[in-house]
């Protein structure tokens, strides 16, 4: 029997109940098999809380089916042990395995969602994530490669400031290597082409072929275990913020260049036409858009885009870079992720998601 598979973590599962049944997928990582249709489960990664039933983090499997006679009900959860500050998962590249971090612990719990979808194993858990990688704090993003797990860290276990890097693991959870970010006293080999050069590290995004590979920064340890209020009203931990994405080199994991992209940007979603040579983050700290492109002569550039803040909406536009298009402000970008997965019923080819296929919430 075959199954078609959804992930959410817990901050996102609010945006399945508007969902269409026969939307498309937007996909995390273009090495992932596409998958069109309904799926079966939605897996949901929740923070353990004080006085909430066992008080672990916990992956729990909802049937999503409207066939199924168990629609819309909670099917199977599993216990991980503790709290670990559960937050971003993620599948791996043939869908086989989920894989789901913790940012105080360090852990990563690596799911197994293929043997039996409605009943997902715990197959491994990465405890020793810290020393093997050198020194990375806070497995963020997991993304997938083929045969591999690229996850970016927040912080580092000397002072659990911003300064991070990527990893590099195995499917099958053997770690492989560590890339340092850039910063002012070691450009690792990269361009700095602004003012800043802060090593540090939020999300990671690929397009294949262009041969490139951006992350975004956001904070350290000592900021995002913090109380929120406490960090809002502290100076200089509101100082504590990335200002920068990197270009890199997706095959040899080189950084090539530092791009100023100040007030913290997050999340990388990029355009997958084979004319669309871009992509989008958006500035947790000044609400920003800001455009990654090619320019003519083939070199990388970063520009603020289009915000709509103060701005009428009759006149506020998207500008993309090639071809030239524009798009009126109701019609937002549609490049947000949906992490879905298929089983034994993916399709082997590459997963190619167009833009016009997105899943709205």
């Amino acid at each position: 029997m075959t199954f078609k598979l959804s992930t959410f973590t817990a901050a996102l599962m609010l945006g399945t109940a508007s969902m269409s049944a026969n939307a498309d997928e937007t996909c995390a990582s273009p090495y992932m098999a596409k998958i069109t249709g309904q799926e079966d489960f939605v897996y949901i990664w929740t923070l353990g809380a004080e006085g909430v039933g066992d008080e672990q983090d916990k992956l729990v499997t909802v049937d999503v089916n409207p066939k199924s006679k168990q629609y819309g009900k909670v099917i199977g959860s599993l216990s991980v042990g503790g709290r670990n500050e559960a937050h971003h998962s993620d599948f791996t590249d043939d869908r086989k395995f989920l894989w789901a971090g913790g940012l105080d612990t360090n852990k990563i719990f690596i799911f197994d969602v293929a043997t039996d979808p409605a009943k997902p194993k715990l197959s491994k858990t990465i405890t020793d994530f810290v020393a093997k990688s050198g020194g990375v704090v806070g497995p963020h993003s997991l993304y997938a490669l083929p045969g591999r797990m690229i996850i970016t860290g927040l912080s580092n276990n000397k002072d659990h400031g911003g300064r991070t890097a990527i990893v590099e693991y195995s499917n099958a959870g053997d770690y492989i290597a560590t890339y340092w970010l850039p910063t002012d006293s070691n450009l690792e080999g990269a361009i700095k082409s602004g003012k800043y050069a802060d090593g540090y590290n939020y999300d990671v995004r690929v397009l294949p072929r262009k041969n490139l590979m951006l992350t975004s920064s956001f904070t350290g340890w000592s900021n995002y275990m913090m109380d929120f209020g406490k960090m809002l009203a502290d100076p200089e931990a509101m100082k504590r913020f990335g200002n920068t994405v990197v270009q890199w080199d997706l095959h040899s994991r080189q950084p090539k260049k530092v791009f100023d992209v100040p007030g913290a940007p997050l999340e990388i979603r990029c355009a997958w036409a084979e004319d669309h040579n871009y992509c989008f983050t958006s500035t947790a700290l000044t609400s920003k858009i800001w455009l990654i492109h090619q320019d003519d002569k083939g070199e990388w550039q970063a520009r603020m885009s289009r915000t709509s803040a103060n701005r009428p909406k009759s006149r506020c536009r998207w500008t993309f870079p090639s071809p030239a298009t524009t798009k009126p402000c109701g019609s937002t970008p549609s490049w947000t992720a949906r992490p879905v997965a298929l089983t034994s019923a993916t399709r082997s080819t590459p997963n190619k998601c167009s833009s016009k296929k997105s899943a709205r919430k």
